[in-house]
């Protein structure tokens, strides 16, 4: 958690007061506060696998309430809970053909306040059976407009194309988009306000043409009304790590203004755009490795409201995790492993500043330190 805490500390010049930041998404944690240690599960075996499935089971350990069942998992490179379960198997689903899957089980006490960890097994491997595919690509991410989505992904090693399957209520399965070799592709003649489902897999190139590898779960996209508001342009901000011209093209931005930031070696792409009749700002911040690592946008209140504001960023990561005070603006957080989010406002001030930063991407002279109460103030007006 430091480093999510240096990344509001720096944006607030230290002047936060941080009322709480939950933790991230379930990974493999001993307690500390065990009362008593047990044993950590032993004698797997797997008497059954199919294509798509792995049946293990293991001994019983003295004291144990039930047994978390961990999957590790090789683009976070963390073992991920996969289930929690009472008795001394599990059937694992959803796995690829062919592929080797690397768990691990802890045994786990029951309180109050749930399940918590108190030993874990040695890692053991396990494989389906069937042909080795591909996986799919990792970190699939979709930019709704009214007519359009486009998804971005990252490029997964062996793979020579990719295909993009939208799903069809009418013959009630995935059927073929289309087959790109980069790793984007803008879904075209789409209603506005209404639910698709998309899916993406990794091809390789044969003498017939691409061989269609594994594919992703089901995306779930809802485009936006024909009269896009101010505040859900939040929708278009594009995924942290492409590069500048790529975030522009996302963000749908024209006439753009490019500044050079000498101290960090990257640069800052700003545009204006209109929603709701008003102009709006935005500013996309690349490092010196022309990667997008942070974005601000700024709207004017006469364009939407702090509420509305609000209820678009719930919708979209849930209710904010930190309560930042500073004079008589209110600034909300939300925080994962992997960015920060800030809805700012402020009573009879003329704009609203939605900001969002990746530090793993940020330079080391770049903002959020030089973003610092004074320049949020003067975007708030």
């Amino acid at each position: 958690m430091r480093i999510k805490h240096r990344l509001i500390g720096a944006l607030l010049a230290g002047t936060m007061a941080l009322t709480g930041v939950t933790a991230a998404a379930e990974t493999l944690t001993v307690s500390a506060s065990a009362a008593s240690k047990l044993a950590a599960p032993s004698g797997f075996h797997a008497p059954k696998r199919t294509k798509n499935a792995v049946k293990i089971t293991w001994d019983a350990v003295r004291g144990a309430d039930a047994y978390g069942v961990y999957i590790y998992n090789t683009d976070t490179k963390d073992y991920e809970l996969y289930k929690n379960v009472t008795d001394c198997e599990c059937i694992v689903k959803g796995l690829y053909p062919g592929t080797k899957y690397t768990l691990k089980v802890a045994s786990l006490v029951k309180s109050d306040k749930g399940y918590s960890v108190r030993a874990v097994s040695k890692k053991f491997a396990v494989m389906t059976n069937g042909e080795a595919l591909l996986l799919p690509p990792a970190n699939i991410r979709a930019i709704p407009d009214s007519t359009t989505v486009t998804l971005t992904w990252d490029k997964r090693d062996g793979a020579d194309a990719y295909i993009v399957f939208k799903y069809s209520d009418k013959a009630g399965r995935y059927e073929q988009y289309k087959t790109v070799t980069g790793n984007m592709c803008t879904v075209r003649g789409l209603s506005p306000e209404t639910k698709y489902r998309f899916a993406v897999a990794a091809a390789v190139n044969s003498d017939s043409g691409y061989v269609k590898q594994n594919a992703s779960s089901a995306l779930k996209v809802n485009t936006l009304s024909a009269d896009i508001t101010a505040e859900s342009y939040i929708y278009k901000i594009p995924p942290f790590g492409v590069s500048g011209k790529t975030a522009v093209k996302l963000a749908g931005l024209k006439n753009v203004k490019y500044t050079a930031d000498t101290a960090s070696g990257g640069g800052i792409y700003t545009a204006e755009f209109r929603r709701s009749g008003h102009t709006c700002t935005v500013m996309l911040a690349v490092n010196s490795s022309d990667r997008l690592y942070s974005c601000i946008v700024c709207i004017p209140t006469r364009a939407t409201t702090a509420k509305k504001a609000l209820s678009l960023m719930r919708e979209l990561y849930g209710i904010e995790q930190a309560d930042i005070a500073y004079r008589n603006a209110t600034i909300l957080a939300w925080v994962s492993d992997d960015r920060t989010d800030f809805l700012i406002s402020a009573p009879k001030t003329s704009n609203i500043v939605y900001a969002a930063f990746d530090l793993g991407l940020a330079p080391e002279l770049g903002t959020p330190d030089k973003l610092n109460m004074s320049d949020v103030m003067k975007m708030l007006g």
